[in-house]
């Protein structure tokens, strides 16, 4: 066993073979993006994608053909897109998409007040078929590039919580129109990654925000009516740049794990107590350098949620969890080429097995899971 605590040989190679995935297939998106959204486009039951591509001016849609290869779809045409999320914002259970730009139309609602540094919220529709149209475009706060979206106060309609400077701002859902952003005051620097989970088991969905300046992450715990308590910063001993969620223990409590982008450290985990509260010291998992992002699902099924990351190189690793918080041995897939940005966990076939998608420097890399297969 090393100093970190890793397992003999003998029994990495056992671990190994318990998860496994396939080479992955590459689809052109465009230039460098550094997030996506995930939804079924279409209703017929498969998650589509959705990926910003701001030099083409445009959204390059992806079409899940039913069996995690994809196809590219009508693109979304809009002047300089950043970033892009999906939801149902009509209620109709029609996936739509918000998009951020930095190019606010003259027609744009302000939702932002009297700032002067904005950027736009553009509103699609889905038509159902994996095309869109656009019915709303609003001013809001510039920064707003990290998005959650979900149902804050239990409507039918889902809300979206935007990052701007220093706060999180929720702007809430009426039959479709956005109201003005609620802000949330965090940090008194940039928040590098949100998202969102059940902390306290109440049932409504609360934020995590990660805080690079203070080294640690805050969560706002939802009221269930679209407000949000927040709650004092989580050290983490590291400036996160991506979080991830997850059960790593089996005791039903959401976790929080964190990658940094430094050479000297590797995933940060802090176990929920399952009240918004979390352990005082976090466990520290030594998986690489330079590490970009980190996901969370669980790939073998075995009741623990998994991590997987990725590095600058696009070295990608996936760690499987073995219900102490610690992971076992990780697991390296076929690279693919430095400048990887961002990973994700989504179920791309009928198998109902969570597989990973790569960002890499303006293609998607689609990595389907076939553990337990002969």
């Amino acid at each position: 066993m090393s100093a970190y605590g890793v397992e003999t040989l003998e029994n990495r190679v056992l671990m190994s073979a318990a998860i496994s995935f396939a080479a992955p297939s590459v689809y052109t998106s465009g230039q460098p993006a550094h997030n996506l959204a995930m939804g079924d486009f279409t209703g017929d039951g498969f998650t589509d994608l959705a990926v910003p591509n701001p030099t083409n001016n445009s959204v390059t849609i992806l079409l899940n053909q039913g069996n995690g290869t994809f196809v590219k779809g009508t693109p979304i045409k809009l002047q300089s897109p950043i970033a892009v999320a999906a939801g149902d914002f009509t209620g109709n259970g029609i996936i739509d998409l918000a998009v951020i730009t930095d190019v606010v139309p003259n027609h744009a609602v302000n939702l932002a007040g009297a700032s002067t540094t904005d950027d736009a919220l553009v509103i699609f529709d889905g038509n159902g078929n994996g095309t869109f149209h656009q019915v709303a475009s609003y001013k809001v706060i510039q920064g707003g590039r990290k998005i959650v979206v979900g149902d804050f106060n239990h409507d039918g309609f889902d809300d979206l919580a935007l990052s701007t400077p220093h706060s999180v701002g929720v702007l809430l859902n009426d039959n479709g129109t956005f109201a003005p952003e609620i802000r949330y005051h965090v940090s008194a620097g940039s928040i590098s990654y949100m998202t969102s989970g059940d902390f306290n088991g109440d049932g409504n969905l609360d934020i995590v925000a990660a805080l690079p300046a203070q080294m640690g992450f805050r969560v706002l715990l939802g009221n269930g009516n679209g407000t949000f308590t927040i709650e004092r910063t989580v050290p983490l001993g590291t400036s996160p740049v991506w979080l991830a969620v997850g059960d790593f223990t089996g005791d039903g409590d959401e976790d929080v794990a964190a990658v940094n982008a430094d050479f000297r450290n590797g995933i940060f985990v802090r176990l929920g107590n399952g009240d918004g509260t979390f352990t005082k010291a976090p466990v520290v998992i030594h998986a690489g350098a330079f590490l970009q992002s980190i996901t969370s699902a669980d790939y073998n099924d075995d009741g623990i949620d998994d991590l997987a990351v990725v590095d600058f190189t696009s070295t990608l690793r996936v760690l499987p969890g073995n219900g102490a918080a610690t992971f076992e041995p990780s697991i390296a897939l076929p690279g693919a080429g430095p400048e990887a940005f961002a990973i994700y966990s989504a179920v791309l076939t009928p198998s109902g097995k969570e597989d990973l998608i790569l960002l890499r420097n303006g293609d998607v890399y689609v990595y389907l899971n076939t553990t337990d297969e002969t």
